[in-house]
């Protein structure tokens, strides 16, 4: 007798047959998944093998051809974008600002407005919200910590990373 999924067997995220084609070119291929809470998940491939493709489709960047993405119980990402964080490969973070100044400028990009909200995430990855410049180090830091911290699903490959929070 199976018992009944608990929170920590529920999936976060849910992928059913997602095929996401460019013209005649198909980066994704009736890919499917579930993606549980409290694990590391890696998504492995080759250079055009379709992580990034995947990892912007979960972030609602990218629009699939077919199939379905189904986030925190809803398929319409619009609604659970404020709880999504993705960094792709390239460093976003702007030199001339703190790393308070950058965290804020991409919160609210995400509509949180919150400075103490910001604080919080700077200070859990271990920098200092007070920092005026960003170092070499510091930058690379933020540039692998600084996301929304995944407290229910963090999925990650190099540099491109997706993190669940709850608000």
């Amino acid at each position: 007798m199976k018992s009944s999924p608990t929170a920590q067997d529920s999936a976060v995220i849910s992928i059913n047959g997602l095929v996401k084609q460019f013209g005649r070119f198909a980066a994704l291929r009736g890919v499917s998944a579930e993606f549980t809470p409290g694990r590391l998940y890696v998504i492995l491939g080759d250079n055009g093998a379709g992580k990034t493709t995947l990892l912007r489709s979960l972030a609602g960047l990218a629009q699939p051809t077919r199939g379905t993405i189904t986030i925190l119980g809803t398929t319409d990402l619009r609604t659970v974008c404020g709880q999504i964080g993705y960094m792709a490969h390239p460093s976003l973070l702007y030199d001339e600002m703190s790393a308070m100044e950058n965290m804020r400028y991409f919160a609210r990009l995400y509509e949180i407005c919150d400075d103490a909200t910001c604080a919080r995430v700077i200070t859990a990855v271990g920098l200092d919200p007070a920092w005026r410049a960003l170092s070499r180090n510091t930058r690379k830091a933020c540039d692998n910590d600084c996301r929304w911290p995944g407290q229910s699903c963090t999925i990650r490959k190099s540099c491109c990373s997706m993190s669940l929070f709850p608000m």
